[in-house]
């Protein structure tokens, strides 16, 4: 791999999935005009986006946590990742530690800090400089932290289990006035989930002018059967 192509991967996270991200996958990277969508969006540094289940949510925040270490070698970074519960939130990043595992850019370049660790990852470029990666439940964790980056991986208990309407509006509150205050300046903040009801923060008018939105069916156009990722699941697939 040219350090042309690595410095265009940097500065370009598209480069960085395609030509980077997509040696983790053993069986190829399926694309598609969807998930180029996903990376140019996920350049923006605040974004909150709803989606289809197994629609490259998880995946595209997977991507980005690779990606922004890859930009920052040089640097420390502090990372904070979020679900519903803390066990959901360690197997994301259990999750990112198999992509790395199986990335020869990163196989070739990092030290892992925390090998024997399932759940925390910390990682280093040069020695250095460290990169953190530490699960939360939205229940649970307690306040007070400033980071660099924290990613939001589907907040709310999977939709086939109705949540209590006070488990809704206690989660509501904790994104308003305790997540939303966690990025240092300069920070990034993604969310990406499936609401529940109409009641969820991601409907919140005044919350999502503080993000780049981006609210995507799994089904572009019923009536003429377009799937919004037909690479990955057709419209038939879906029904």
């Amino acid at each position: 791999m040219t350090q042309d192509l690595i410095i265009k991967a940097q500065n370009n996270f598209n480069v960085f999935i395609h030509d980077i991200f997509a040696l983790s996958f053993p069986d190829g990277f399926i694309s598609g005009e969807y998930p180029i969508r996903i990376g140019k969006f996920l350049e923006a540094p605040w974004t909150m986006r709803i989606s289809a289940r197994d629609h490259f949510k998880s995946t595209s925040l997977y991507a980005h946590f690779m990606w922004q270490s890859m930009k920052n070698a040089d640097k420390d970074l502090e990372c904070h990742y979020f679900s519903y519960q803390q066990g959901m939130a360690g197997y994301h990043i259990g999750k990112i530690r198999q992509f790395i595992a199986l990335n020869p850019v990163f196989q070739a370049n990092i030290i892992d800090l925390k090998k024997n660790a399932e759940n925390v990852l910390k990682i280093s470029w040069d020695g250095k400089h460290f990169h953190t990666l530490v699960p939360h439940g939205l229940l649970s964790f307690k306040r007070g932290i400033h980071c660099d980056m924290v990613y939001i991986d589907d907040p709310f208990q999977d939709p086939a289990s109705k949540m209590q309407t006070l488990t809704i509006e206690k989660i509501n509150l904790i994104i308003k006035t305790q997540i939303l205050d966690m990025p240092k300046k300069g920070g990034h903040l993604h969310i990406a989930g499936t609401p529940q009801t109409t009641e969820d923060f991601f409907f919140d008018k005044k919350l999502q002018k503080s993000f780049k939105t981006l609210f995507l069916p799994a089904i572009k156009d019923e009536k003429n059967k377009v799937a919004l990722w037909p690479e990955w699941m057709s419209f038939e697939k879906l029904m």
